[in-house]
């Protein structure tokens, strides 16, 4: 049998196995993880083309959530700057916004860093940075979706409405994340994702990414490659190692220099990002970086369990009540 008959004899068995599971996860709300894993072989055997047919013709739509509170983060965003926002996004796969998070919105989230217990090797402890004793520490889902701060910014109506504009369909709010990357012992880590990667945990999404301390060169700016987020942008000799870390000396003979990014900025920095971009974090030379970060999706098929609260406030719990769609990947 020739290398393409079996490339044709592939696609074809895992868009069976894919679509049949995605019809189980229509009637069960539950991913087969073999479909899942068909998804993943899919984008790589097309390059990303079967993803992009499959967003167009199953998720968008017109639904739109009609949320009119005000946004905490920013007093007004015209609608010219709301579509050209959307447009770069399109085009570039990622756009750091021209106004900063709000400071006292930092400071909450900073207090949350310092107050909650990080997942570190398989223990919790607090973050000491007198004591650094790993190179990540990550900040347990359930226990951000508790806290005031991050609950007013999952119904936050600028960032709803990105993610809206991006998905072309109302948006549901996926996860909340935190973490610290550190300089301990000065090592690249794959656990900390500094080698250049995408993501693949839905059939999309987009993560808001915000800066809580200044990043600059030493501290580990976020990297991305330009317009990889599009259908057939990877390189397919790469794309046949499948959901793989690629080092910087090897993805570096495929795209021009102008095309990696590196995103500084002060704390309050806002990223918007498609991650099936090929991106990293550029290894910690010296201090830490804390980030917060919020997943959207347009479809909850994929490999992300549900996050519980148990502790909310009323505003959370009736704006829970009248976008039960957009909240469904909670667990009161």
């Amino acid at each position: 049998m020739s290398f393409k008959r079996q490339i044709i004899d592939s696609k074809s068995l895992n868009k069976i196995t894919f679509y049949i599971g995605f019809l189980i996860f229509k009637l069960t709300g539950k991913t087969p993880f073999q479909s899942y894993m068909s998804m993943i072989r899919l984008y790589c055997i097309t390059n990303g083309e079967f993803l992009d047919r499959f967003n167009r013709k199953y998720l968008s739509n017109n639904n739109q959530i009609n949320y009119n509170a005000k946004s905490s983060i920013i007093k007004e965003l015209s609608e010219n700057n709301k579509k050209e926002i959307a447009e770069n996004l399109q085009d570039e796969g990622y756009v750091k916004l021209e106004f900063l998070l709000e400071e006292s919105i930092v400071s909450k989230l900073t207090d949350v860093s310092l107050n909650i217990k990080a997942n570190v090797n398989n223990e919790l402890m607090y973050f000491d940075p007198q004591n650094i004793v790993s190179n990540i520490y990550r900040f347990p889902k359930s226990d951000l979706l508790n806290q005031d701060i991050v609950q007013q910014l999952i119904m936050d109506p600028l960032l709803i409405g990105f993610a809206q504009d991006y998905f072309n369909c109302q948006p549901i709010f996926d996860y909340a994340a935190m973490w610290y990357s550190t300089d301990f012992k000065g090592d690249i880590s794959d656990d900390a994702a500094q080698f250049y990667h995408f993501d693949l945990d839905r059939p999309k999404w987009l993560k808001i990414f915000f800066y809580l301390n200044d990043v600059d060169d030493n501290n580990g700016p976020h990297c991305y490659i330009s317009k990889s987020h599009k259908s057939f942008s990877k390189p397919m000799e790469l794309l046949k190692r499948g959901y793989s870390r690629i080092a910087d000396s090897e993805i570096r003979k495929f795209y021009s220099e102008d095309r990696f990014k590196e995103v500084k900025g002060q704390a309050g920095t806002i990223i918007l990002g498609d991650t099936i971009s090929w991106h990293k974090g550029k290894p910690i030379k010296k201090g830490n970086r804390l980030i917060f970060q919020i997943q959207f999706t347009s479809s909850l098929f994929g490999k992300i369990p549900k996050s519980k609260i148990s502790n909310y406030s009323k505003d959370f719990y009736n704006f829970y009540l009248n976008n039960k769609n957009y909240m469904k990947n909670i667990e009161f």
